[in-house]
């Protein structure tokens, strides 16, 4: 059996979750286990970062999976202004232990990411670097 060929895609978009950090961190837990339990689903794996700015986040797996939960992300009110920094096939994942790996956004190297000027390289590179710090949150 041949395997589906892998699709990735990189974007940023803005926050829009208001509130106070309660709020904030009830938010990021919903969004985490909705992404784990489609992305186990979907064979969709990445890693999520989120800080003051917004989001930045890695997505991959088989293109159907990956465009269809990368629609939905588009129609979340919590998602504004969404930018791709790089979409396209790749030949082996970054994330493939991590059905929705999230970076400690309390981390000084997350926290005082500018996402606005973040490339696709840096932000894989650094979500690659530590995703795995960040296993109890948000607790």
């Amino acid at each position: 059996m041949i395997a589906a060929p892998l699709f990735q895609v990189i974007y940023t978009s803005r926050s829009r979750i208001g509130g106070d950090a309660t709020t904030l961190r009830r938010e990021v837990a919903e969004i985490l286990e909705a992404a784990r339990r489609d992305n186990a689903r979907d064979g969709i794996t990445g890693a999520l970062l989120y800080n003051h700015a917004g989001f930045a986040q890695v997505l991959e797996g088989p293109l159907p999976a990956v465009t269809a939960t990368f629609e939905r992300i588009q129609r979340d009110s919590r998602h504004g202004d969404v930018v791709v920094l790089a979409s396209g096939a790749i030949a082996a994942r970054a994330f493939a232990d991590w059905r929705m790996g999230l970076a400690d956004p309390l981390a000084p190297e997350t926290g005082s990411l500018d996402l606005g000027a973040a490339s696709a390289e840096g932000i894989v590179a650094l979500l690659a670097s530590v995703v795995g710090q960040a296993a109890a949150w948000p607790a």
